[in-house]
């Protein structure tokens, strides 16, 4: 578990985790504005075009039940380009995105696996051997000792290179990444709306993969 800071209040110590804003039932006018059908369309859009970014699971690279996981939940997009942007998605496979979704599990600023001190209430009173099941032993082990293998991939960018300042190359360059720069910004922006928005929080209980108690 995170500790609260010396002279710090517990709404500061929430902000500084990233965790200060929590889901209070919000259904955005755009989400409202959605039928059934329509929702059942934009969601087979939304799946193929992250197939083609991600192919696979991010957790476990199965290719099996794959769920096209909104990290920003479609109730809370504004608009239909936030609702199909790739960048708000990972492809899970079914009961990792049931977890991702209700909020007891999300990633942090470093792509890291963080879960929440109220996984029991999602998988019962021997999570830790359910969560051993679910996202397998090195996983769970990376995230219990702080580890580093325990992270999604992130959103591909190519390397800069050097190039001679004012060329043709260098502005190529420039502008061939520029794409992939947004896409990954996006991405950072998402998960930390997942983070403070969906994942869920209680007071002084939020544990991450680099906990010491």
């Amino acid at each position: 578990m995170q500790r609260l800071n010396a002279g710090n209040t517990l709404e500061s110590e929430l902000k500084r985790w990233g965790a200060d804003n929590p889901d209070k039932g919000l259904v955005t006018a755009y989400a409202k504005s959605l039928s059934d059908s329509a929702i059942k369309k934009l969601r087979a859009t939304f799946r193929k075009e992250l197939r083609k970014k991600q192919r696979v699971c991010q957790i476990t690279g199965s290719r099996i039940n794959l769920v096209a996981s909104h990290i920003k939940p479609l109730r809370h997009c504004v608009s239909e380009e936030e609702a199909l942007h790739p960048s708000n998605g990972l492809l899970l496979r079914g009961d990792h995105d049931q977890l991702f979704d209700k909020g007891f599990v999300s990633f942090d600023q470093t792509d890291c696996l963080i879960i929440s001190s109220k996984i029991g209430e999602a998988l019962g009173t021997i999570y830790t051997e359910q969560l051993i099941i679910a996202f397998g032993e090195e996983w769970i082990r990376s995230w219990q000792n702080g580890g580093s293998k325990c992270k999604i991939p992130p959103v591909y960018v190519p390397p800069k290179l050097s190039y001679p300042k004012g060329s043709f190359q260098a502005r190529h360059h420039r502008q061939s990444r520029k794409p992939y720069l947004e896409a990954a910004r996006l991405r950072s922006e998402f998960m930390d709306y997942h983070r403070r928005h969906v994942f869920k929080h209680p007071a002084l209980g939020l544990t991450s993969h680099n906990d010491n108690a």
